[in-house]
């Protein structure tokens, strides 16, 4: 099942199944799951009221964790995983596992990204059986009864569900449309309905989604937590920009709402900019490239990383990288700008084909806390924060723990 994994797939195969999953990622489709989205959210709240009258420190990486979790579980494959209040549901632990990296797995990853015909001969595997057969059997169940019920929701194993019959998922609008050649840098060819998916390749593309939104979305949270605890100038200003939005919406978080709150879209890319989830990117030489300047060729086929995190922390490219700065992303077509030096999920038609759930997930986690609470450090948070060498995403050793109090009423 991994080899069906759009992350591992290649050439024609690749492009076909980027084609097929492309309009399930799209603002229009995200859009349509925002109220999933917002529920989660109404009970992450809850949690941290309780919180801030028990005066306890809470460590942000683990509650985001469990937050994300929760709206994938809903967005996803249609289920109440209830993580927030319970942090061991089957979907969190089996979701530590699938993303827990240890010295045997990253040997592994090495050798299948890197040496893939001996990671053929050797049969290794990123994901192991354990983890295979719990999302089968996830997806199977939710799809089986899906099909006894007749309940259509608008989350993401309905898309495969469509997918699945129909070979294609519809394209809602033109602006959709360009939004999927815009990123993948080719436009839908025509789809083939004879070209049936199995059910692997279907749960396949499940662990892409779970991927997408887990670590990368509760990383971001946690590190924009991190800094805004740090910066209460820029924690007071981004609460006016969510203020603002949020009265012009009923005090309700849809995506309109959401989508009008800049400045929190600046404080994710400043979060994203400084602590890359991933610290590096993977690409393969597709031709002959001599570096300029140098009489160094890498040839076809040799494989490259991109060291991101060095890039996004660079003086030359970024002016005092080390200063938490949003307002860098306020001016007029900023990632434009900063485009191939600001990539936190990859550049070109191999980008993160998630990235705007993982975006849109960001937005209604922080908007959740900062429209109710305000955040300070606990003592047990050292800043500058030490990066756990250990971790495959970006984490702070000993935690991101801090204090939340409820926002007094002006």
């Amino acid at each position: 099942m991994e080899a069906k994994n759009l992350f591992n797939l290649e050439g024609h195969k690749w492009k076909v199944m980027r084609s097929k999953l492309s309009p399930t990622f799209t603002s229009g489709k995200i859009k349509l799951m925002t109220p999933l989205m917002e529920e989660v959210s109404q009970n992450l709240q809850k949690n941290l009221t309780d919180l801030s009258m028990s005066g306890r420190a809470v460590e942000m990486k683990e509650l985001s964790s469990r937050f994300t979790v929760d709206v994938i579980g809903s967005c996803a494959f249609g289920i109440n995983c209830n993580s927030i209040d319970n942090p061991n549901s089957e979907l969190k632990v089996m979701g530590k596992k699938l993303i827990h990296m240890d010295a045997w797995r990253a040997i592994k990853a090495f050798i299948i990204m890197f040496l893939p015909e001996i990671g053929i001969k050797l049969r290794l595997a990123f994901i192991n059986e354990e983890l295979t057969n719990f999302f089968r059997r996830l997806v199977k169940d939710v799809m089986e009864l899906r099909k006894k019920t007749k309940e259509i929701r608008k989350d993401f194993i309905q898309l495969l569900i469509e997918l699945k019959e129909k070979g294609s998922v519809s394209v809602d609008t033109t602006e959709d449309e360009k939004e999927i050649k815009q990123q993948n840098g080719f436009a839908l060819p025509p789809q083939d309905e004879s070209q049936t998916l199995t059910h692997d390749d279907l749960t396949a593309q499940a662990v892409v989604f779970f991927l997408a939104g887990f670590e990368t979305s509760s990383t971001l949270i946690s590190f924009s937590c991190l800094e805004l605890a740090t910066n209460p100038d820029v924690q007071r200003k981004l609460q006016d920009d969510i203020d603002r939005a949020l009265s012009n919406h009923n005090g309700k978080l849809t995506y309109d709402a959401l989508k009008e709150m800049k400045y929190l879209d600046a404080v994710i890319q400043e979060s994203l900019r400084k602590y890359p989830p991933a610290g590096n990117v993977m690409r393969v030489c597709t031709k002959n490239y001599i570096i300029p300047g140098t009489n160094v060729q890498i040839e076809e086929g040799t494989p490259v990383i991109i060291p991101t995190f060095s890039i996004q922390n660079d003086p030359k490219y970024f002016p005092n990288p080390e200063a938490y700065d949003p307002d860098r992303f306020l001016e007029e077509n900023a990632l434009h700008k900063y485009q191939y030096l600001h990539m936190p999920f990859g550049e070109g038609p191999r980008q993160c084909i998630g990235n705007r759930f993982a975006l849109v997930q960001s937005k209604m986690g922080l908007a959740s806390i900062f429209s109710k609470f305000e955040v300070t450090l606990a003592k047990e948070t050292k800043y500058p924060p030490v990066i756990d060498p250990r971790q495959f995403v970006l984490a702070v050793e000993g935690g991101v723990w801090v204090h939340v109090k409820a926002r007094s009423e002006e």
